[in-house]
């Protein structure tokens, strides 16, 4: 049965479309803006479908939003950014863009009837019932009839499991670092190098709501092997939802190395809340609690554990998708008359992402941290980190990307050994299975 939604899904895609430089905003910050360049709206949804047809959702989604954006306002592109909502699993969204194609009468049956099968994957038999009664009386289609029909019918059995799926995908770097031991510019110490980075992840579907995940991270410096970091992690989630919220409570495990030798293991449980509001905002609040233990006894005044809040929120603007992000960081490790290692941290974020012509796509960020360490030997130490992040990125084909990113730091504190600025630039492709 899943395999006939499936076709009705492609069969109104094809059948319904046949029918039918950059500008600095803060100077003296170094935040940049692109503007997004215009595109024939018509161009972008065809790239969509073809996109889609190809199982390409999220190379799809961003065409489709495209031409929503270049002003293509049609019951047709409604359609088909909720069906690549629903098939992404944001249920929310899915629903949005139904309603909107409900509202053309010709399409009103099978807006209908997608309602219907997005409430099933939310657990709300009584609206799923409602959308395909409603879906029934229209009797515009026989084909879409039956399948109303027949989920009626069924509607007390449980909704159809999703199959279990993999994808793959990574990121491999080379880039430059001009401070490896984060020290000051004048330190002996100080030293640059080169290094190579790469990054390995996997997500299976367990279940329509359960996932894992996996990953292998490393980052391996030519010259400077004491700063090598290499780390895999594994964890597992489950997706829920509560009235309008989207749930995602998680737990996992990271264990990593430094230098070459065992460094830490790290016990994580988090626990997110989203959801979404209107003209396609979110909100994102999450709460995150690490047990952290040293593998090397070098490493013990690090054991302890790290809480973090978080607030998020997500909205589309004139200038590109803007990204706020407040964090607050509390940590209990294992602090000595002679030294403190238990900050309690302010992170402040501000991304903006822009989508610009021949596929490119541009990011910005800017980063403040204020760390605060308690009071030791008669001192209490206080930094300021600001960062600012650039990064420009090329889709290649809907797999394969290629991209350039810079990242600038500069760190102070009222104890000079811990001030310092950084330069990191890295060139880099990302790929996906």
């Amino acid at each position: 049965m899943r395999g006939t939604q499936r076709r009705i899904f492609m069969y109104y895609n094809t059948h319904t479309f046949r029918s039918m430089w950059i500008h600095w905003l803060f100077l003296a910050l170094g935040l940049i803006s692109y503007p997004v360049f215009a595109e024939d709206p018509t161009v972008e949804f065809t790239i969509g479908i073809t996109a889609f047809t190809q199982g390409e959702l999220q190379t799809a989604l961003a065409h489709f939003k495209q031409a929503e954006r270049a002003g293509m306002n049609t019951s047709v592109l409604h359609y088909n950014l909720g069906v690549c909502y629903y098939k992404l699993h944001d249920y929310a969204q899915a629903k949005k863009y139904f309603v909107l194609t409900g509202q053309d009468p010709r399409m009103a049956q099978l807006a209908h009837y997608n309602l219907g099968l997005t409430a099933l994957r939310e657990g709300d038999d009584s609206q799923a019932r409602t959308r395909f009664e409603l879906a029934a009386a229209a009797s515009d289609d026989p084909k879409l009839t039956a399948l109303v029909k027949y989920q009626l019918n069924n509607l007390g059995a449980p909704v159809a499991p999703i199959h279990k799926q993999l994808i793959i995908g990574g990121t491999v770097a080379y880039g430059y670092d001009d401070n490896v031991n984060l020290l000051a510019t004048e330190a002996p110490q100080h030293q640059g190098d080169q290094y190579r980075e790469v990054l390995l992840h996997a997500k299976l579907s367990l279940s329509e709501h359960a996932r894992f995940n996996g990953s292998a991270y490393l980052h391996d410096y030519r010259a400077v092997n004491v700063a090598d970091f290499n780390q895999i992690s594994a964890d597992f989630g489950y997706e829920g939802t509560w009235h309008s919220w989207q749930l995602l409570p998680e737990v996992g495990v990271d264990k990593s190395a430094l230098g070459g030798y065992e460094y830490q293991t790290v016990f994580d449980f988090k626990f997110s809340i989203r959801r979404s509001l209107e003209n396609d905002a979110s909100l994102l609040l999450r709460y995150r609690y690490s047990d952290i233990s040293a593998d090397n006894s070098a490493y013990d005044y690090l054991e302890g554990s790290r809480q973090q809040w978080r607030i998020e929120y997500r909205q589309p603007a004139l200038m590109g998708k803007v990204r706020l992000r407040y964090e607050l960081e509390d940590n209990d490790r294992q602090n000595s008359p002679a030294a403190n290692y238990s900050p309690t941290r302010h992170d402040f974020r501000l991304r903006l992402e822009q989508e610009g012509g021949g596929h490119w796509e541009f990011r910005e960020e800017l980063q403040y941290r204020l760390s605060l360490y308690g009071e030791t030997a008669g001192v209490t130490r206080e930094d300021g980190r600001k960062t600012l992040l650039l990064q420009a990125t090329r889709l290649l084909t809907g797999n394969i990307s290629l991209g350039i990113k810079y990242a600038y730091t500069d760190n102070t504190s009222n104890i000079a050994d811990n001030t310092y600025t950084r330069n990191d630039i890295q060139v880099y492709t990302d790929f996906l299975f």
